[in-house]
């Protein structure tokens, strides 16, 4: 095993640098070493043509821009993590049309694009335009794309209908007999993996309760 490293070390140097500033970067992660972590993984994308493709550097950088912050550090930029997300994103399908039957890559996949889903919906400013709508739309989308690559990802159900009551009565688009029923089914099928989910609609949990569900709250509790 020891010889085969070696060898494909040499034949592939660059692939090695690659991989080697990817595991850096995770390390960095571990120690709470966010800008450094940003570095490797940034460093690892700029090694030529073999880093310009490879799909883990791409998701970590959207995951630390979205969620990059602790007590002394707060990188998080939506817009910068979807950029990165939509890199890992479209390098991510083509892994998944390789390895089709293969590998549990289809999950991973599918946790990048709800990820991607989220960086749009962290973008909307509660504004009434077509660029707030097209935010939206991505984020419905995205999110979508996610749990039909995997059913059971309860979060992407709750968040879809998180989405559509953000357009609720708000936008042309949205004024339709469906867009409820879209509201009430993905909540229901949330719901379904975990109970948690139905206090997210009451007033006097402090815990669960979203705001976001304002508009649609009632029709949820009936």
């Amino acid at each position: 095993s020891l010889l085969e490293g070696i060898l494909s070390t040499l034949e592939h140097p660059l692939e090695t640098q690659v991989k080697e500033y990817y595991r850096k970067g995770s390390v960095f992660i571990k120690r709470g070493d966010l800008e450094n972590a940003v570095k490797c993984f940034k460093k690892s994308i700029d090694l030529n043509d073999m880093g310009e493709y490879f799909f883990p550097s791409y998701y970590q950088l959207g995951l630390l821009y979205l969620e990059g912050k602790d007590e002394t550090i707060n990188i998080t930029n939506p817009k910068t993590a979807t950029d990165y997300f939509l890199f890992a994103n479209k390098y991510g399908d083509g892994i998944l049309k390789e390895t089709k039957g293969k590998t549990n890559f289809s999950i991973v996949l599918a946790d990048c694009k709800f990820f991607l889903s989220q960086s749009y919906y962290y973008q909307l400013t509660g504004k009434i335009n077509s660029s707030e709508l097209e935010l939206i739309n991505n984020a419905i989308k995205y999110c979508e794309d996610a749990i039909a690559l995997n059913p059971n990802l309860s979060q992407g159900f709750y968040h879809i209908a998180k989405y559509y009551s953000y357009g609720f009565g708000k936008f042309r688009e949205y004024k339709n007999d469906n867009t409820i029923e879209e509201i009430i089914s993905n909540f229901k099928k949330a719901t379904e993996f975990d109970r948690n989910y139905l206090f997210t609609v009451d007033l006097k949990n402090t815990i669960y309760y979203d705001k976001a569900f304002e508009t649609c709250r009632q029709q949820l509790i009936e």
